[in-house]
């Protein structure tokens, strides 16, 4: 009925034989499913922030189609991205992020720059538990209450931009400061940090004035006159995007900086300094990436890349996408999966190498120890450019391990 027993016999002795070899071959396979594809939903303030918002999106996919060109990572990962304009509003963002990854179309979440969206962001990557990788946003909460074990960071931190700047303060001991911050997360924290160090590194320092203009609507005019009248010899600048220019100018206008030594959070940025043309301001003390002046090969190949292909200088903002991809192809190589869990494992300890040099990551709280530069505005065939660089680490002000346990007892 059922043919030859002989033959039976020898078709299941085959049969055996072939799931014997399949298993082995299946022992051997990497945990990687080959031809996997990671989809990064790439979030940010398209719309409101362009000139820091597109160059990070074009940094990510130089990152991602390098890796896609090679084959993927970890058995033949490749990435996709699928970019959204979050409305810069904590509830933009959450309805782009049902949007995405209620119809699976993404696997992690990067950007999100400002510090009510980056903050919005990592609340919802815990609750969905979905990584989350803030390019941009410097807020310290993200180390604190803010932050979650689903939630990373490359980018240097408030505390360690305040921290490189005062490196340098300290060498003159100003003793009256007059500071001038946006009035939101970013400028209440530098002014916070700030008075961290003049309490610990100034003796007889004092604050004069503190001015707290709304971002993009400040009055020059009153500010500037109240920041004179009060007499400082320093000056703390936290203000940038549209509210830079103005301040610049007027300053110069009325003689504000006069005399008077200015160090400026985030000014060196060559996005902003490119802006400024030959309005830059002359002898401010600067944060930013002077990637003109680095001569580490992994920055030289990439503002090579970038020229050839984009026809462009790059700024800031391309190297923090730049580093944001480069973590997430690192935590997918390493892990050898695009799973969540297995992905996080790897993250405390991990280094990798970048145009900022080898950023290693501090597990207690997924921040990485990105250094940064400060240096002292000079023109340059008519552009500012940042010149006596000195490249800052900023281990030493990353948020302290007592205060990241303390905020996240849970964890």
């Amino acid at each position: 009925m059922y043919g030859d027993p002989k033959g039976r016999e020898m078709d299941r002795r085959i049969l055996l034989k072939g799931v014997g070899a399949l298993a082995g071959v299946l022992m051997l396979l990497p945990a990687a499913v080959a031809g996997e594809v990671f989809r990064v939903g790439d979030v940010n303030s398209y719309s409101k922030f362009p000139s820091s918002t597109e160059p990070s999106q074009k940094a990510m996919r130089m990152v991602f189609d390098e890796v896609n060109a090679k084959g993927g990572v970890a058995n033949g990962i490749t990435f996709e991205m699928v970019s959204r304009d979050d409305g810069s509003s904590p509830a933009s963002l959450a309805t782009v992020l049902d949007e995405l990854t209620g119809t699976g179309q993404i696997d992690a979440i990067i950007g999100a720059g400002l510090s009510s969206t980056s903050l919005a962001a990592a609340a919802y990557a815990k609750q969905h538990k979905i990584i989350y990788i803030a390019s941009h946003s410097t807020t310290d909460a993200l180390s604190l209450d803010g932050g979650n074990r689903y939630t990373l960071r490359v980018r240097s931190t408030i505390r360690g931009l305040v921290g490189a700047l005062m490196e340098e303060a300290k060498k003159k001991q100003a003793k009256r400061w007059a500071l001038v911050l946006p009035n939101y997360e970013f400028g209440l924290k530098i002014a916070e940090a700030f008075k961290e160090h003049l309490a610990k590194d100034f003796p007889g320092a004092e604050i004069v004035a503190e001015q707290y203009p709304a971002m993009g609507k400040m009055d020059v005019g009153a500010t500037t006159q109240a920041l004179m009248a009060a007499k400082p010899d320093a000056i703390l600048n936290g203000m940038f995007g549209v509210d830079l220019p103005k301040f610049v100018r007027e300053g110069e206008l009325r003689g504000l900086f006069e005399g008077r030594q200015v160090y400026s959070v985030l000014t060196g940025n060559p996005e902003y300094l490119r802006e400024l043309k030959d309005e830059a301001p002359v002898g401010w003390v600067v944060t930013g990436w002077p990637y003109y002046a680095i001569e580490r090969p992994e920055n030289v190949a990439f503002v090579k890349a970038w020229r050839d292909l984009y026809k462009e200088e790059p700024g800031e903002a391309a190297l923090s996408g730049y580093l944001a991809a480069k973590l997430l192809v690192s935590m997918v190589e390493k892990a050898g999966s695009k799973d969540t869990e297995k992905m996080l494992e790897v993250v405390p300890g991990l280094t990798f190498g970048s145009p900022a040099g080898d950023i290693t990551m501090r597990g207690i709280d997924n921040q990485g120890n990105a250094p940064v530069y400060v240096g002292t505005v000079e023109l340059v065939d008519g552009e500012g450019r940042m010149t006596d660089n000195h490249e800052i680490d900023t281990a030493p002000y990353l948020v302290p391990e007592a205060a990241v346990r303390a905020a996240r007892p849970a964890e």
